[in-house]
């Protein structure tokens, strides 16, 4: 992943994303031992981009702009702040993901006029059908 070590920052403008308010920043950098310019887009409330980032180019669609250079995620995985709590585990993300294909299963079967009721250990076992499928995948 490329290593981008900036030298200036200037606040270039404001726009809104699906996310909310954004910044763009034009960085003037080395990289690979060239000086190098990259848009680079945050939230308002995050400070100027500085020091040594790594991330990825991303060339602008239109010619006359620079690329952007997107920052790679941070350490907890997401790219943001920390919200200080526990993240679920891959494998309660999986049984999560079980629930939801086992009662669109049902959905199915409703709409296709061939659902029988089932009981509650009925459904856990569908559950659990759809998780090992899964673990089976990943």
């Amino acid at each position: 992943m490329p290593t981008l070590t900036i030298e200036k920052a200037e606040r270039k403008g404001e726009w809104q994303s699906n996310y909310g308010p954004m910044v763009t920043w034009l960085v003037t950098g080395q990289m690979d031992g060239e000086t190098r310019s990259f848009e680079i887009n945050r939230k308002p409330d995050s400070p100027a981009p500085s020091g040594t980032v790594e991330g990825e180019i991303q060339p602008a669609i239109n010619p006359a702009y620079p690329p952007k250079f997107k920052m790679a995620p941070k350490a907890n995985g997401f790219g943001g702040k920390s919200s200080g709590g526990d993240f679920r585990s891959p494998a309660q993300i999986m049984r999560g993901d079980a629930h939801g294909k086992a009662l669109h299963w049902c959905d199915i079967k409703v709409a296709a006029g061939t659902f029988n009721p089932l009981s509650w250990d009925e459904y856990l076992k569908l559950v659990d059908a759809f998780y090992e499928d899964l673990k089976a995948a990943s």
